[in-house]
């Protein structure tokens, strides 16, 4: 894997990619990244790191690499974050005292890759990302009672909390791709709600994004009762919101609900 990388970066930097490339790109992106010996740790976060920066590059410079090959950033993404994984589980195993703080490092790396993944309708690929997540979210270990966090360490788990919520939205947004509504209520309803702070509203809005567009299309298709259930639930979540927290566009938003939940 770290030969293929190093030179998948040197064909990157050179936009030197081809048929047999994305081929072999696409292989690497199916198989199980094995967790790498200590000693290559840091080669896996560097390559990793690398492959993520020239995703980036080609976005921003809107290489017709990507025009070419649409699945390109999706790979890149996927490939980058499971070398940055691979390492952080490298990190855990040997009691790196800064694994939590890179753990949201590679979340967030995740949740962009996700993100691509998604809106380049590369909802295989997704999935193989997100059953990798999977393994932190459902077997994350709390450290011993006698351990006392440093600030560091707590303000981690708190973005870490944030980070779940947001896997889970995806979740369910992939599912709705999918056209998987039972798998689209399992991953909503984990995901967790806290009112009080201002940083999660957003995770509020996307919930209310999500309901509610799966609600229209079964409106579209005559779907009353499926329509109905969806819309309510969408409404509903506005109740568990203090008003004065809204914004604007929020505002609009539970109008086009409510709208659109009357004619269900």
């Amino acid at each position: 894997m770290t030969d293929f990388s190093a030179q998948l970066i040197r064909r990157l930097d050179s936009r030197n990619i081809n048929a047999v490339t994305l081929k072999e790109l696409a292989a690497l992106t199916e198989r199980t990244c094995p967790r790498p010996p200590t000693a290559k740790a840091m080669d896996f976060d560097r390559l990793g790191t690398q492959i993520w920066n020239a995703a980036i590059h080609l976005s921003d410079q809107s290489s017709p690499m990507l025009k070419t090959w649409p699945q390109l950033e999706p790979q890149l993404r996927v490939l980058a974050f499971f070398l940055l994984d691979a390492a952080q589980r490298c990190y855990v195993k040997h009691g790196n005292k800064k694994s939590s703080q890179n753990l949201v490092r590679v979340f967030k790396t995740a949740m962009k890759a996700a993100r691509i993944c998604i809106n380049a309708n590369a909802l295989d690929l997704c999935t193989r990302l997100f059953e990798k997540v999977a393994d932190h979210v459902e077997h994350k270990q709390d450290p011993p009672p006698e351990h006392k966090k440093d600030k560091q360490e707590s303000e981690a788990d708190e973005m870490l909390k944030e980070l779940t919520a947001d896997y889970y939205l995806l979740r369910a947004t992939a599912s709705w791709k999918q056209d998987k509504p039972d798998s689209v209520t399992f991953w909503l309803a984990r995901v967790l709600l806290l009112p009080n702070r201002a940083d999660l509203l957003r995770l509020a809005e996307k919930k209310v994004d999500l309901t509610y567009e799966v609600g229209k299309a079964a409106l579209k298709k005559k779907q009353f009762d499926i329509a109905a259930r969806w819309l309510e639930q969408s409404y509903s979540i506005f109740d568990d919101i203090d008003q004065e927290m809204l914004s604007s566009d929020f505002c609009d938003l539970r109008l086009v609900v409510a709208l659109d939940f009357g004619m269900s």
